[in-house]
């Protein structure tokens, strides 16, 4: 049953509904067919943000590389000393 049915079984007629509406998605008050989707939808955005900031294997190979460099010279150093 939509939020439209609910008002016209409360004796609402077809003006004060479409004023209902109107006024709901002004205010940004919208319906949804899933329970608490709001807190669903706020856990799912962190969940991407923390995959969007994850490091990508290209990042991890560049830092790979910049390691090994650091650890050569080092080692050709180990010598010198």
């Amino acid at each position: 049953m939509s939020l439209e049915e609910i008002l016209k079984s409360q004796g609402l007629t077809d003006e004060q509904i479409q004023k209902v509406v109107g006024e709901m998605k002004k205010n940004k008050i919208f319906t949804a067919g899933e329970e608490n989707l709001d807190i669903r939808y706020s856990k799912l955005k962190e969940k991407y943000n923390a995959l969007a900031n994850k490091p990508t294997r290209d990042d991890d190979t560049s830092n790979t590389t910049v390691v090994n460099k650091d650890l050569a010279e080092l080692q050709k150093n180990r010598w010198k000393c």
